[in-house]
Order: structure tokens, then C-alpha cells, then sequence
């Protein structure tokens, strides 16, 4: 009886289920518990469809156009042609486009001097006095486009290893070259409105010295060149009763990489060159469209000028807007309509 006892109280000693098997033994309760996978659902962009029309023969697109012109002392006659065709010229491109002026220059009706008039000045353009010097035009302009905060210059020499222009160390410069630039900066990045043309025009007899060259204006400015076009009036030879300083190599290398053109200062009547001018400006105003309705812009569909729709080929798109590479295409109807996708 000793024994059978012993065999049933170890035998009880193990929990069994209703088979009479062994259960395993509980875990343990600081055992990890294992993570739960959570599973995001990614929502795709919904496209939607919308449409613009433009009126051709109202040149939609806004020109903001900066003029820079040299102020140093061999630049009387040249200063004088530009004060005897700037009012016709600003008359002519405010009719036939939506112009917003900055003209950076030391302020007078004499000289090397430019003054904007007041009548130009309550119409929202604007002068910024700056007495420009000979070699440093493309700093200037630079400055003036570029953030405020992107351009820090110290009215010493000994601020040369801080002082920064677009961004970018200020190492080649002088002290007049600095005080310039402390001027000029974000006074026409202040003017830019979306989707406009940039426009800039240089008058000098000289050339670029300095740190902003044709090179490095576009990357300096963050411009893309579709969206920039530079006009000079620059020296080409000296001739007879026209000295000039240097031949304008930058300013020539810059206007044709942003599909602008040259003017030559030694001509004795400005105003065909003036001319012209206006009729570029006009020209880029009517073929190039920005539109305003292009949050989450995904892509264009399609571009019908009339009644006709153009090819892929016929038109470049650059950021929201599309500029027709046939001009004439469009000023063969009068309106032009864009069918474009946004993602919402």
C-alpha cells in the first residue's frame, strides 16, 4: 500500500488537459512581447485636369526688366542717348506688355546720370540709387536679384573673409565694388512676380572684373536661363568720337547664353537699337505663358493656339509656364489655350 500511494501523489503533481497529456509550462511574464506590424495605406495623387486661355494679343506674361547702367565718367554720351529714348522706350513696352521697371543708377538729368521719372515711379516701377561703376555691373545685378539675406558685405577690409555675395564668398572685389553692392541687394528680387520674364539690360563701355561673370550669373542668381534674357548696350570697337574702355566680351557671352542680344554704344543714334529693344521685349512677353492656377503642377497635356494644336516640339515648358518656340504660330490666331494636369 506504501508504494501504490507514492505512484498517485507523484502522478498528481503534473496538470494535464482532457487527453491526460501535459500542458507546457506558462511563459514567463517578462518575457518581450512581440511588436504588432502596422500597415499604412498609401494614397495615390489624384490628377485633375484644368485648362487657361490666354488672349495672344494682350501678351500675357509680365516683364520684369532691371536696367544697370555704368555711371563711371567716360560714359556721358552714352548715359545722354539712353535719357533721350528711355521715355518713348517706356511709353512703347507699357502699351504692348505688363512691365515692372528697376533701373539701378546714380540719380540726375545731367552727366552719367539717370532719373526715373515720378510719373514711372507712381506706376510701381522704381530707381535705386547706386552710383555704378565701370567693371562691376554683373555684381550689381546679381546682388539686386539674389535674397538680401544671401548677400553680406562689411565696409571694411578686414570683414573680406566673412563678406558673401549670392551665397557665395566675396574674394575678388573692392571696397567702392562692396558699398555698391550693399546698395543694390534684393532691391529687384523685392519687384519679381511669379511667372514673369526676367529681363536685365546692361549699358557699358567696359567689361566685367570682378566676381560675377557670365559664367556664374545664371547659378549665382538660382535663374534658369529660359526664364532670364539679357540685353546690352556694350563696346565693341573704339572709333572715331567713341572710346571705349574694353570690348564687352561678358556682357556678349551672357546675352547669348540667355538668347538676348548686344547693342554696339558707339552708334551715333540709339533710337533703331531702342526699337528693337522693345520689339524683343514684346516678343518674349507674347510667346511666353505663365499659368496662375498650377499648384501640385504635374504636367502639360496639350497646347492649342486657334484652333490648331501644336506639337511637343512647338513649345518648351519651364517650371509653370510654356513658352512657344514658333512665334509666329501665335500671332497667326488670337487666342491660346493650355490643358494641364495638377495632383491633389
Amino acid at each position: 500500500m506504501l508504494s501504490l500511494s507514492l505512484f498517485v501523489t507523484v502522478l498528481g503533481c503534473a496538470e494535464h488537459d482532457f487527453k491526460g497529456a501535459a500542458k507546457p509550462a506558462a511563459a514567463s511574464k517578462t518575457q518581450d512581447a512581440v511588436p504588432e506590424t502596422t500597415i499604412e495605406t498609401v494614397k495615390t495623387p489624384k490628377l485633375v485636369d484644368k485648362t487657361q486661355e490666354f488672349n495672344i494679343q494682350k501678351t500675357s506674361t509680365p516683364l520684369d526688366v532691371l536696367w544697370v547702367i555704368d555711371n563711371s565718367g567716360s560714359m556721358g554720351e552714352e548715359v545722354a542717348q539712353v535719357r533721350t529714348n528711355f521715355d518713348l522706350f517706356m511709353k512703347s513696352i507699357s502699351a504692348r506688355a505688363d512691365v515692372k521697371l528697376t533701373l539701378i543708377s546714380a540719380v540726375g538729368t545731367a552727366g552719367t546720370q539717370m532719373k526715373l521719372d515720378q510719373a514711372h515711379i507712381d506706376k510701381g516701377h522704381q530707381q535705386v540709387p547706386v552710383n555704378v561703376a565701370s567693371n562691376n555691373l554683373m555684381d550689381i545685378a546679381a546682388a539686386s536679384l539674389c535674397d538680401v539675406s544671401e548677400t553680406e558685405v562689411t565696409p571694411t577690409a578686414a570683414g573680406l573673409e566673412t563678406d558673401k555675395l549670392c551665397g557665395l564668398p566675396l574674394v575678388k572685389t573692392s571696397m567702392g565694388n562692396k558699398g555698391q553692392i550693399n546698395l543694390a541687394r534684393g532691391t529687384f528680387k523685392s519687384q519679381l512676380r511669379p511667372g514673369s520674364k526676367k529681363v536685365v539690360i546692361f549699358v557699358t563701355d567696359d567689361d566685367e572684373k570682378w566676381m560675377i561673370n557670365a559664367d556664374n550669373f545664371v547659378s549665382a542668381t538660382k535663374l534658369d536661363s529660359k526664364e532670364l534674357s539679357v540685353f546690352a548696350f556694350r563696346g565693341d570697337v573704339s572709333q572715331t568720337g567713341c572710346q571705349i574702355s574694353k570690348k564687352g566680351l561678358a556682357f556678349e557671352a551672357l546675352a547669348t547664353l540667355t538668347k538676348g542680344s548686344v547693342f554696339d554704344i558707339c552708334e551715333k543714334d540709339w533710337s533703331a537699337n531702342f526699337a528693337t529693344l522693345t520689339n524683343s521685349l514684346v516678343k518674349l512677353a507674347a510667346t511666353s505663358f505663365a499659368l496662375t492656377d498650377a499648384k501640385g503642377f504635374v504636367k502639360v497635356s496639350k497646347v492649342m493656339v486657334g484652333a490648331v494644336e501644336l506639337t511637343p516640339s512647338q513649345y518648351v515648358v519651364t517650371g509653370t509656364s510654356v513658352e512657344l518656340k514658333d512665334d509666329m504660330a501665335a500671332l497667326a490666331a488670337t487666342t491660346l489655350t493650355i490643358y494641364y494636369q495638377v495632383s491633389q
